[in-house]
């Protein structure tokens, strides 16, 4: 998935104010919560054609406030060590590797530590992604209850098939509470 389906797709997900009133939210809280799911396009001069669609979402779109459980995209992408930082996963950084192009989290005191596999690239992570906030979204409705791990395992699963194979389900295994 591109950028700009990502951010179509994220915004489909969006809750209506009744949903979130019946979920007890105030008025205050709603604005933050339905902003969570908007990703405003940016001014941009021309940017090169074959980016990495996870890199051209967070310098193309402002995604900061996106949310996706423990994942935070960056106001702008970064360079690191490794690559392009592009994001969080709680407060390690979420960085699209310069060598293969795979999303990884790393470490936050030891940059170059490899401590997670996310995906193959940033268009299989944006894919993944939405697989995962459509879960978590039937989770924050009673859909799905928070301590049916089943449930959540099944959903870890299809999000690594969607980010690229088993390799990266122990990302979505965190990122869901997939297990008890």
């Amino acid at each position: 998935m591109n950028a700009a389906e990502f951010v179509q797709n994220l915004a489909a997900l969006m809750p209506g104010r009744e949903a979130l009133a019946a979920a007890g939210l105030r008025d205050e809280d709603m604005s933050a919560a339905l902003g969570s799911y908007v990703c405003a396009a940016r001014e941009c001069q021309a940017r090169p054609a074959g980016r990495d669609a996870a890199i051209a979402l967070v310098d193309d779109w402002d995604a900061s406030r996106a949310k996706i459980g423990m994942v935070q995209f960056l106001e702008r992408s970064l360079p690191c060590p490794l690559g392009t930082q592009i994001g969080v996963m709680e407060v390690d950084p979420l960085v699209v590797t310069g060598a293969t192009g795979e999303v990884v989290v790393v470490d936050e005191n030891e940059p170059a530590f490899v401590m997670c596999y996310a995906a193959e690239n940033g268009a299989r992570f944006l894919d993944a992604l939405i697989v995962a906030a459509q879960f978590l979204e039937k989770r924050a409705r009673d859909e799905i209850a928070y301590d049916d791990f089943a449930a959540a395992q099944a959903a870890a699963k299809e999000c690594s098939a969607a980010a690229g194979g088993p390799k990266y389900e122990n990302f979505y295994r965190e990122l869901l509470s997939a297990d008890p």
